[in-house]
């Protein structure tokens, strides 16, 4: 699959299209090409420091089998390993300007996803958990870290235990009132402080055959460290960007999903699919929806 002497457009057309047999509206033209905006800048930081990435999860499929976006998906993901998601939020930091916005749990007092989400602060993009707290809301990418597990079986469990048990702590946000009154002791913004740092444990570890991202999903399967080893990248097209994947991507995706390159007859039809419930503008930012919450909560119910 390689990418090199293949001519392809160099921005997203915004015209309704059909894809598969699925019809792809303007209005989610724009928001992927807000995202592919997203992408090119998290891409343009990677190549200049030579950190490694890869495409992930349904993004990934998307490159292999459309060269692009899914038809009927309406996110990016890619993933890292810890060292260099670290290294890449250090560079950003100090290279990414307004709009664009690195969310996470070091940025945002009530973020608890432990992984990044680049945002573009002039849109919005928000799902219903969101109406709770004040953090950014733009239109955003999402940046996976993988984590090191322990080779041994009951390392493992108990490390995933803890994890375990600290998330319980600051999820559920809106949970009864006795874990109300727990985070009222253990402050939230502490435990996903320790959590974040805990979940690091095996990152030096040269030996650990597994990783996984642990902080987001403690008991996901857990993929091959030699996957996302370094180096072991290659570029493939994605609409009209040129992104990295990682060379054992059949491997990768085979252990995932099955057969990946046969797309579902009911999202291909786009019958019996339904979007992820989110309310996205790409033209206003996430702001102006700060007082109109229950306007918001009504379009997405």
């Amino acid at each position: 699959m390689s990418v090199k002497g293949e001519k392809r457009a160099k921005k997203l057309s915004l015209e309704t299209e059909t894809r598969d047999g699925y019809r792809i509206s303007k209005e989610m033209k724009g928001i992927w090409q807000v995202q592919l905006d997203l992408l090119e800048k998290f891409i343009d930081i990677c190549n200049r420091h030579n950190l490694d990435y890869s495409l992930y999860a349904g993004t990934a499929i998307g490159a292999v089998r459309h060269k692009g976006y899914i038809p009927w998906d309406d996110d990016i993901d890619v993933v890292m390993m810890r060292d260099q998601y670290n290294k890449f939020l250090q560079y950003a930091k100090t290279e990414l300007k307004e709009p664009y916005f690195i969310e996470n749990e070091e940025s945002e007092p009530d973020f608890y996803r432990q992984y990044t989400q680049l945002r573009r602060s002039d849109t919005t993009a928000i799902i219903d958990i969101d109406l709770e707290y004040n953090y950014n809301c733009g239109i955003s990418i999402d940046i996976f870290v993988m984590d090191k597990v322990p080779n041994d079986l009951k390392k493992r469990e108990r490390f995933i235990r803890n994890i375990d048990f600290m998330r319980k702590l600051f999820l559920f946000h809106r949970g009864n009132k006795v874990k109300k009154l727990i985070q009222a002791v253990i402050k939230p913004r502490y435990v996903i402080k320790k959590c974040a740092k805990y979940i690091q444990k095996y990152k030096d570890d040269p030996n650990a055959e597994r990783c996984g991202i642990i902080g987001f999903r403690p008991h996901d399967r857990y993929r091959k460290t030699a996957w996302f080893r370094k180096g072991n990248f290659k570029e493939v097209p994605f609409e009209y960007l040129t992104a990295k994947i990682t060379k054992d991507y059949d491997e990768y995706l085979t252990f995932v999903y099955g057969d990946y390159m046969k797309p579902p007859k009911e999202k291909m039809s786009g019958v019996g699919y339904e979007r992820s419930k989110t309310f996205f503008d790409t033209k206003r930012s996430y702001l102006y929806y700060r007082d109109k919450k229950e306007e918001v909560r009504k379009l997405l119910s």
